[in-house]
């Protein structure tokens, strides 16, 4: 199974008439048995859209939507699909890859507003180095 960014959006904004739902449907596909994949974009756009302040009358912080994001990462089932050509990336580089992509971004955020661009001086630097 692989979520959607909206899942997790409606999950951690209680704001969303859907919120009860998402939240209560997302803890017990967490805790279950059954793999689940959270992939990079989905990652990326929740952290895009959960910090911007035109989106959310109370955005999140970026320590705090990386907060979600490793309590998901930290789950058993959870595992992010490879994002490169042949899928041979191990789930050990694609955790560090997460670390470098909270870190990247939260200064990107700082600098710039956008967590956009952490993303992609992520994927840049993980390109650099998979060459």
């Amino acid at each position: 199974m692989l979520l959607d960014a909206n899942i997790l959006l409606y999950a951690v904004n209680r704001q969303s008439d859907r919120h009860e739902l998402a939240a209560e449907w997302l803890s017990s596909v967490l805790h279950s048995r059954r793999r689940v994949g959270i992939p990079w974009q989905c990652i990326g756009a929740f952290l895009r859209i959960s910090t911007h302040p035109r989106v959310n009358l109370v955005p999140l912080t970026t320590t705090k939507a990386w907060e979600y994001v490793n309590r998901w990462l930290e789950c058993d089932t959870v595992w992010i699909p490879p994002a490169t050509e042949n899928g041979t990336i191990n789930a050990g580089i694609e955790r560090q890859n997460a670390d470098l992509f909270r870190r990247l971004a939260a200064a990107a955020y700082w600098m710039f507003g956008v967590i956009a661009a952490g993303h992609l001086a992520t994927i840049s630097i993980v390109i650099a180095v998979v060459d």
